[in-house]
């Protein structure tokens, strides 16, 4: 999902993370990805191209879903879009939509279908995003974590720079909103490693501001794994799945980084607070 809360160009955000709700039945999973490109000016924007860029494991075309309960096997294609366009460069997938024209203050949506294999069944020293091991490192302690993608996209037209970013993809079992919204705080409780900083007035010789954290949006999205999207109606269907958007707090090691003491990072605590919290303390 591209954010729309950027007035600059075209309306997205540096970084977004995507929670997946699915069921635990199959070997695998499809994750129907909604992206949302608004046109925030008084003037139309034409030619516009999303590009995106992610592991060739998670490529739709040819992805075979096995369900060892049902003893089903099925073989996905994506949803045919005379805009798209598919190019194969080593171990990555680059997928470009085309979009001839976006209106003034004008919305389009359009989504794309990734293939995620079980955690389980994936080999992390098979990886070759440094960035992606670190994330199934730090979260396969989560025994419903189901595995990751990052997707890194880029938008551009003939009248506007490119805007870049990166989407971060997660998926946990959890069928129902309760279930996602546990994993969800499971998710919140590894990001931090147990590291919250003691909450109070630190000093810094150095006089610096220190930020603790940065409030990341997120996107919690149960979808429909019963029935993928074939075509664009079923397509729009998907676009109604059971949804809930927030923010969430972000260390200052971001989401793949090796978390460290926080309470030398802030400086000295020379003052407590009289109550604690479980939410991050600023300095």
């Amino acid at each position: 999902m591209l954010a729309e809360d950027n007035a600059d160009n075209f309306g997205i955000g540096s970084k977004r993370t995507l929670i997946f709700g699915t069921k635990e039945t199959a070997k695998g999973v499809v994750l129907f990805c909604p992206y949302k490109i608004r046109n925030p000016t008084h003037l139309p924007i034409t030619n516009v191209t999303l590009q995106l860029s992610y592991s060739k494991r998670n490529l739709i075309e040819g992805a075979v879903i096995t369900n060892e309960t049902e003893q089903t096997a099925t073989i996905i294609e994506t949803i045919k879009a005379e805009n798209r366009r598919l190019i194969n460069l080593g171990g990555n997938s680059i997928i470009s939509y085309d979009i001839p024209l976006i209106r003034p203050k004008e919305t389009v949506t359009l989504a794309d279908l990734v293939h995620l294999k079980l955690a389980q069944d994936t080999p992390i020293e098979d990886f070759a995003d440094d960035h992606l091991t670190a994330i199934y490192e730090k979260f396969k302690r989560i025994k419903t974590f189901r595995g990751a993608i990052i997707i890194r996209a880029t938008v551009w037209s003939n009248s506007l720079p490119p805007i870049a970013s990166e989407i971060y993809v997660l998926a946990f079992a959890g069928a129902t909103p309760p279930e996602l919204e546990n994993n969800f705080t499971e998710f919140a409780k590894a990001l931090w490693d147990g590291k919250y900083p003691q909450p109070g007035i630190y000093l810094n010789p150095l006089r610096r501001w220190r930020k603790v954290y940065t409030n990341e949006r997120v996107e919690l999205i149960i979808q429909n794994d019963d029935r993928l999207p074939m075509n664009e109606r079923m397509a729009e269907e998907q676009m109604e799945s059971p949804r809930n958007s927030g923010y969430y707090f972000m260390p200052p090691w971001g989401l793949y980084g090796q978390s460290f003491d926080l309470d030398s990072y802030l400086g000295v605590r020379i003052k407590p607070l009289r109550s604690r919290t479980d939410q991050p303390a600023a300095p």
